[in-house]
């Protein structure tokens, strides 16, 4: 694990082949967010003994090599201790490249930071406290917080995002991550005090940024959000014009899969690629574009592209009962190929082998045939031989009585 560790850490990416300062690749971008998560992804052990990955976003910047034209992961030395154990005590770590935060929701502080300060002011009126912990609140005034109420862990993270401007150095990349889609009714709400439509503007103030998400956002309860609604989210994420205009849809990317992380861009011809708003349909993995939002993509060719791969169906087939068993299409699809080779495997046998293999069966059949029609042939022999020679006796006997009458 430590030799893993140091690899990771000293993990370099190349940059794609440009003029100036270039935009990093799918490949590449997909590399920096796995080293991120690798290195940053919070978990816990709740009370009844599950472990359990909140919701958490980040932002890192990553430093731009000149001589060696690289982006390299391994000058971001914020540890992966300092980062996971502040977020872990529901605070919000803000580092020199790295600002982290975690979903700070009412009751699930209880489980990850018991003892972590109570940040909600409406709270600690409602207690008649200046100062609690999430334990306290619990043990005291359980109804002074209504159950679900909650800071999203990408507007507690861009709320911070100034430390990273005060380092600004304008030709690193700015990652900005989160682990599910923002939300519907705020995150990309205009009419919600809890937006991040404006805050997130400020990543336009380096020159290569991204802003990536790995799962589609789902309610905890209740029906799920219609894809025409995710798909305004992201439209209005990408498309809203702030003081520094807007982020572009073309740099917004998808990047997700198990055990390696594979990006796709959620830019598909100027609309939202179906990948980015559905969890069933499969990823067109795409470049992503350099720049600002309203310069045009690096090849014209990438949203094509992705337009013709990305647009197939995404039916989960029909369950078919085969076998006592309760199979979907793509079993059934396995079960098909796996007779169809077997079957090649059969046809691939050379005919004389088979000819030979059929005429020494014939031969054996016949010799084990001739063996027992002779073996019947001999005891009907000796049976009439014994039968013949039993009537010659009792012949001799007749005769000798006869002759001793005639003497007589």
């Amino acid at each position: 694990m430590a030799g893993l560790c140091r690899m990771t850490l000293t993990l370099v990416l190349l940059l794609s082949a440009g003029k100036s300062l270039a935009g990093v690749d799918k490949n590449h971008l997909a590399r920096i967010v796995n080293e991120m998560l690798y290195r940053y992804r919070p978990s816990y052990v709740a009370n009844g003994g599950q472990r359990r990955r909140p919701m958490f976003s980040l932002a890192v910047t990553i430093p731009y090599d000149s001589e060696s034209q690289m982006y390299d992961t391994s000058q971001v030395t914020d540890t992966a201790d300092d980062v996971r154990d502040e977020i872990l005590k529901c605070e919000v770590y803000t580092g020199r490249r790295v600002v982290a935060a975690t979903v700070l929701r009412w009751p699930d502080v209880v489980d990850q930071c018991p003892n972590g300060r109570v940040q909600w002011r409406h709270v600690l009126t409602n207690c008649g406290q200046t100062s609690m912990t999430w334990g306290d609140v619990k043990q005291q005034c359980p109804s002074a917080v209504r159950e679900g109420t909650a800071d999203h862990a990408e507007y507690r993270t861009l709320q911070h995002l100034n430390t990273l401007v005060e380092n600004l150095n304008e030709n690193d990349l700015l990652l900005f991550y989160v682990l599910s889609s923002p939300c519907v009714k705020r995150c990309t709400s205009e009419s919600s005090h809890w937006n991040i439509l404006n805050s997130i503007n400020q990543i336009l103030k380096w020159k290569n940024y991204a802003v990536v998400f790995s799962k589609v956002f789902k309610p905890r309860k209740g029906a799920p959000i219609p894809e025409q609604e995710l798909r305004g989210a992201l439209e209005r994420l990408g498309t809203h014009r702030g003081s520094l205009g807007s982020i572009g849809l073309s740099n917004i990317f998808r990047c997700d899969g198990q055990p390696a992380v594979q990006c796709t861009s959620c830019s598909n011809g100027n609309q939202v690629a179906r990948y980015c708003v559905s969890g069933n349909s499969e990823p067109s993995y795409m470049y992503p574009q350099q720049g600002r939002s309203d310069s045009p993509s690096q090849s014209g060719r990438g949203d094509r592209g992705e337009q013709g791969r990305g647009q197939g169906s995404t039916s989960r087939g029909k369950v078919r009962k085969v076998g006592g068993r309760r199979v979907g299409k793509k079993q059934r699809d396995a079960g098909y190929r796996q007779k169809s080779e077997q079957s090649q495997s059969k046809k691939q046998i050379p005919s004389n082998m088979r000819k030979e293999t059929q005429s020494r069966g014939t031969r054996q059949w016949r010799e084990e045939v001739q063996r027992w029609a002779s073996r019947q042939s001999n005891k009907r022999q000796r049976s009439k031989s014994r039968g013949r020679s039993g009537e010659m006796r009792r012949a001799d006997q007749l005769q000798k009585r006869w002759k001793k009458k005639k003497r007589g």
